[in-house]
């Protein structure tokens, strides 16, 4: 096998130097590891738990991983990590998949037990007894990885397998759902999105708020011949300290804290205020969220600080881009909305029915603003809106058109497991412009 041919796994993409190496050692001395080979995929085998395009776009499988018909799989999160950086993932003969590695680094390591790995529905292993077959190559293979990577042989595989599945298993199998659901493939429209009533019925517990009466400007900025009688200058308009807010040139910080360089002010929240209608239990109790992001390059920063409003610092920050006017978060409560909402129907008899009948709406869901549910992006597919709500990643702010924006919405997505620490360094920031 050429490595031009073994690239073909890859869409075209150049294989990175893990697989390089290891494609080379195979072709001198290819018997190194019980029941693996790489190969090259047409993705024949995939498309026996779905032929859905954002299913197979998604896995590459690359090579076999036992005698009976099991392979192996890079999945992409869509992340923008490079191949060698993607979690493995094997699909079993007898239907199991499950998270086997991180990374292919990670996998290579692995193949150093020297034993066919075995797939059930509800796990991964490798076995060998003591009387086992050892391969050929097996120890020139575990020399080569350690001349080449600095990599030990394993002693202990379902270790490695338990820890890669503590980090990607959640965000995989929620994917995965999607598309294979409990040995059954799901009946999905072209871009992913299930078509199955109950799922589009299933109901998201959400924290709704909506904008106070006014929009407030930069002092120093002149009034425009746009503005209403609803927007006035900021110092025309009483801010309690820590307040929550949308935009504007008020900001209320922590102690010691200065606004981050090259980035604007666009939110801030009072939790006292929404984590009593907070029914996941995510969310600090006390204290204040403050955001700040880069429309253009979709980027940003959340702070978050237990201060006591009383505690916090006023700063003003005028300008006129992005988020300089400001509004006041008005009412907050509890509320919950369904993926079917996001579906009409057709006004059009040519347009394409997509589920029970109806067709996405690209715009559904851009006049609510909220903590939690159904991610928005007016840009984005049912698939792939689909992809992020069931999968690790949680709408930790959403920002819509009732009062707050025009036309567009900012979200911001947090993963589940960074929510659950308090740790907000790992956020992902959007606007969709409608």
């Amino acid at each position: 096998m050429e490595l031009k041919e073994f690239q073909q796994n890859f869409g075209g993409r150049y294989p990175m130097r893990e697989f390089v190496f290891l494609h080379a050692f195979q072709n001198e001395m290819p018997d190194y590891a019980d029941g693996f080979y790489l190969l090259v995929d047409d993705k024949s085998g995939l498309k026996s738990w779905s032929d859905n395009t954002a299913f197979l776009d998604r896995l590459m499988p690359f090579a076999q991983a036992n005698g009976t018909g099991s392979f192996y799989a890079l999945w992409d999160e869509r992340k923008g990590k490079d191949l060698n950086a993607m979690p493995i993932v094997v699909f079993g003969d007898e239907g199991g998949v499950h998270i086997v590695a991180e990374n292919i680094l990670q996998l290579m390591r692995l193949l150093t037990y020297d034993a066919e790995i075995y797939v059930d529905h509800t796990e991964a292993y490798f076995y060998k007894s003591d009387d086992a077959f050892v391969s050929e190559d097996a120890s020139a293979y575990r020399e080569w990885l350690k001349e080449h990577f600095l990599q030990d042989p394993v002693g202990n595989p379902d270790g490695m397998i338990a820890a890669a599945q503590k980090k990607h298993k959640v965000s995989f199998d929620n994917w995965m759902k999607q598309f294979y659901d409990a040995g059954t493939p799901m009946d999905l429209s072209p871009d992913g999105y299930s078509n199955d009533s109950d799922t589009d019925a299933t109901s998201f517990n959400i924290i709704s708020f909506t904008a106070g009466s006014k929009q407030y400007y930069p002092a120093s900025m002149e009034q425009q011949n746009w503005m209403e009688d609803m927007h006035v200058k900021h110092t025309d308009i009483s801010i309690a300290p820590g307040q929550s807010r949308y935009g504007g040139p008020v900001i209320d910080l922590p102690p010691g804290v200065t606004p981050p360089e090259n980035l604007r002010f666009a939110a801030q929240l009072d939790l006292s205020r929404f984590s009593p209608f907070d029914k996941t239990g995510l969310l600090p109790k006390t204290g204040q969220l403050l955001f700040f992001a880069d429309l253009l390059h979709d980027k940003g920063k959340v702070i978050y600080a237990d201060v006591p409003n009383d505690q916090l610092v006023r700063t003003i920050n005028e300008h006129t881009d992005h988020f300089f006017l400001g509004v006041l978060i008005d009412e907050i409560y509890a509320d919950t909305e369904s993926m079917d909402e996001r579906f009409s129907e057709p006004e059009d008899e040519d347009e394409e029915e997509e589920a029970g009948g109806k067709i996405w709406d690209y715009f559904a869901g851009s006049d609510r603003s909220k903590i939690f549910g159904i991610y928005t992006h007016c840009q984005a597919s049912a698939g792939e809106i689909a992809a992020i709500t069931y999968s690790d990643k949680i709408l930790l702010l959403q920002v819509g058109e009732n009062g707050f924006n025009d036309e567009g919405v900012f979200s911001v997505l947090i993963p589940r497991a960074d929510l659950e620490q308090h740790n907000f360094d790992n956020c992902e920031f959007a606007w969709g412009q409608s």
